[in-house]
């Protein structure tokens, strides 16, 4: 079997592998979601991780004739975070006896913890660094688009495509967008009148708010996968220049000693973010059921 093809089956059989224990192992005490959340909710896991496994399964699989752009590629993860957000806002089937309204306050914080607004942000920052690092090392193409990354010795130069500002814009767009439906979900989950069980209710918004959160930070960690594995490529541009004192002379990129390091970077990005939609798929299936059907 290639070993390319064996190396894509493990960057989607480890995620399941990991998001599974982590689901059954450490976070097996969750509280239960609704029927309806639950299906959309498996459902706005599924969808961006299928999204991220076929264009890499496209080479194998001749009923998956995908050659994407690279502004496709770098855009359609994070577009496929957006398409499930809406999935995430659906309100549960309201739990409402009567009696006593309730006074407690439905503010954000309550149900989403700091580190994880502070681990979406950095997450950002990943993503804007090298986005703007190689949008400001590219160069214009014959038809006027930056795309290529030009380097010379004496009068030679090589060029190769890298992820410039052609590639790049459209996806800044779609970032923030992710962002303000990631705001616009957890406002929609937050602010929700109390069901009667304020306890329970609590619960569930935490789970969904998390749910969300995990899509969000899934999807920029393939963006991610897909700009480092550009640069990457690019980092590995070789060419050879013949001089008068010297003879032939190889050449390559300033930054080529940072190649395995952006490969090795880009797949722990691919594998965490695959993980995070996986495991929000998975925290639709009430962990206590699957534990009391093993014991049967």
């Amino acid at each position: 079997m290639d070993i390319v093809l064996l190396m894509v089956l493990a960057m989607s059989v480890g995620p399941l592998v990991i998001a599974t224990a982590i689901r059954f192992l450490l976070l097996r005490n969750t509280t239960p979601l609704g029927r309806l959340v639950a299906i959309l909710t498996v459902i706005a896991g599924l969808l961006p991780a299928a999204g991220a496994i076929l264009p890499m399964l496209s080479s194998w699989i001749p009923l998956i004739p995908l050659s994407l752009d690279l502004a496709i590629l770098a855009a359609v993860p994070l577009a496929l975070g957006i398409v499930a957000m809406p999935l995430l806002m659906v309100p549960p089937r309201r739990v409402h006896t009567g009696g006593v309204a309730a006074l407690n306050r439905r503010h954000m914080r309550r149900f989403v913890p700091v580190r994880w607004t502070w681990l979406l942000l950095a997450l950002v920052v990943l993503v804007l660094v090298p986005t703007i690092a190689a949008g400001a090392a590219s160069s214009r193409d014959e038809y006027g688009h930056y795309t290529l990354y030009r380097t010379s010795l004496g009068t030679t130069r090589i060029a190769t495509r890298i992820y410039g500002w052609h590639y790049s814009v459209p996806s800044l767009i779609m970032l923030a967008l992710l962002l303000a439906m990631i705001f616009a979900a957890l406002f929609v989950i937050t602010s929700r009148a109390w069901d009667d069980d304020i306890e329970a209710d609590a619960a569930v918004r935490r789970l969904r708010a998390a749910n969300v959160l995990r899509i969000g930070g899934g999807a920029i960690l393939l963006h991610l996968f897909v700009i480092l594995q550009s640069i990457a490529g690019t980092a590995g541009l070789r060419g050879a220049a013949t001089t008068t004192e010297l003879g032939t002379v190889a050449m390559g990129t300033p930054f080529a000693a940072l190649q395995p390091w952006l490969f090795w970077m880009s797949l722990a990005a691919f594998v965490v973010g695959l993980t995070l939609h996986l495991l929000t798929a998975l925290m639709a299936i009430p962990a206590r059921r699957v534990a009391t059907a093993s014991r049967s």
